[in-house]
């Protein structure tokens, strides 16, 4: 007899919980195949017993909803307090030992097979069917030394409610041809230089004279967000293709006093926010890590388009009518690469974490003057080179 083994007791403590509808149905298939059971073996009782996952349809199959069903049911039986209930970690052990899998449904005489590898003198098994919006539960209770058919049970259960209820077995995302959309939100280091000293002659005021404006710069920062949308494309078990898109505000800051007609202004900032439009596609290779997360890496391109700079007031008399301007090529594509980790805390949403590195980020020239002047190079911004990005996504 195999010592890893529930006793019914065990599990009646655990099942204190309010039941749902898919619980509530699966117990009363188990209180079915007891009474079943007692009726046919009235002196029985405390026999070991082995649950095993539900057949069912290729596509319930990916989704692993038989052993969804198993293992609702493993919990139900064990509290009727008519069996001994074989430890889901015992039975993996040995299905793996013998090549089966836990999740995979074994037929009639694989059952027998592995009844007795465990000691197990019973077996529950049974199908799974979808009709609408429901999911036909058949069970059977099996004596598994002369394949006689103890008990029986049935059920329609609310699909809605079953994925809910049986959420941490589901796997309702398949492996392959599955489609994820998400909302993200990136945050890069990016870099950014500024000229000391800038100074030029022209343009006019309202009254015709021409003036001298001179800038003498201290320092420059910026603050590379960017908040995207995209999707994803499981083509296949391991390879996974990601679009993206990303409206880009990137704030560059810069500090400093500026002269006007030989008028000093006090100490200020002078903001520039850069907008702009950005995409990605990469491909990255995918693999499961443990149940609940899934780890990747791969390469992609990166396009952005710099298509307007707003100049903000900024703080003290250093802002007046200054104005900054992106100079030369506004259009840019870059390789990256990235690798990161997502979580799936439930059936169809996941929310990752990864970093990403850009080998030859594009610099933009910043350039500065007033509206109707004259513009000196001021300096330079440097897209991301690297930086961390998380998304939610749901998939389906």
């Amino acid at each position: 007899m195999v010592a890893g083994v529930v006793l019914a007791g065990t599990l009646v403590a655990a099942g204190a919980a309010p039941a749902g509808v898919a619980t509530e149905k699966v117990g009363r298939i188990a209180h079915d195949l007891a009474e079943g059971y007692a009726a046919k073996r009235p002196l029985g009782g405390g026999e070991t017993l082995a649950v095993f996952t539900f057949r069912c349809p290729l596509a319930l199959e990916k989704q692993q909803v038989g052993f969804a069903v198993a293992e609702l049911l493993l919990r139900e039986m064990a509290q009727t307090a008519k069996f001994r209930v074989v430890e889901r970690s015992e039975m993996k052990r040995v299905l793996e030992e013998h090549a089966f899998s836990l999740t995979g449904a074994v037929d009639s005489d694989s059952a027998v097979k592995v009844g007795k590898l465990l000691g197990a003198k019973l077996g529950a098994m049974g199908s799974v069917d979808a009709l609408g919006s429901q999911y036909q539960l058949n069970a059977r209770l099996v004596d598994l030394e002369s394949g006689e058919v103890l008990a029986t049970g049935f059920q329609e259960v609310p699909r809605e409610a079953f994925e809910v209820e049986a959420g941490n077995y589901l796997n309702l995302v398949p492996e392959e041809q599955a489609v994820g959309l998400y909302g993200a939100f990136a945050y890069g280091f990016s870099g950014a230089t500024y000229t000391p000293e800038l100074s030029y002659t022209g343009g006019s005021t309202s009254g015709g004279a021409s003036f001298t404006n001179h800038a003498h710069l201290t320092g420059v920062s910026s603050l590379p967000g960017e908040v995207g949308v995209g999707v994803r494309y499981l083509a296949l078990r391991h390879v996974m293709v990601d679009l993206g898109f990303w409206p880009i505000g990137y704030n560059v800051r810069f500090a400093g006093t500026v002269d006007r007609n030989g008028t000093w202004s006090d100490g200020g900032t002078v903001d520039a926010e850069f907008k702009g439009l950005g995409g990605e596609v990469a491909v990255f290779w995918t693999s499961r890590f443990g149940r609940r997360f899934r780890w990747f890496a791969g390469a992609g391109v990166s396009g952005f388009s710099m298509t307007k700079v707003d100049n903000n007031a900024g703080s003290g008399a250093a802002a007046v009518k200054a104005q900054f301007n992106i100079v030369g090529p506004q259009n840019n594509v870059t390789p990256m690469i990235h690798g990161g980790m997502e979580w799936r805390p439930a059936g169809r949403f996941g929310w990752l974490v990864s970093i990403f590195l850009c080998p030859s980020p594009h610099t933009y020239p910043i350039a500065w003057g007033e509206i109707n002047g004259n513009h000196m190079e001021a300096g330079t911004f440097v897209m991301p080179t690297a930086g961390l990005v998380t998304t939610a996504a749901l998939y389906f």
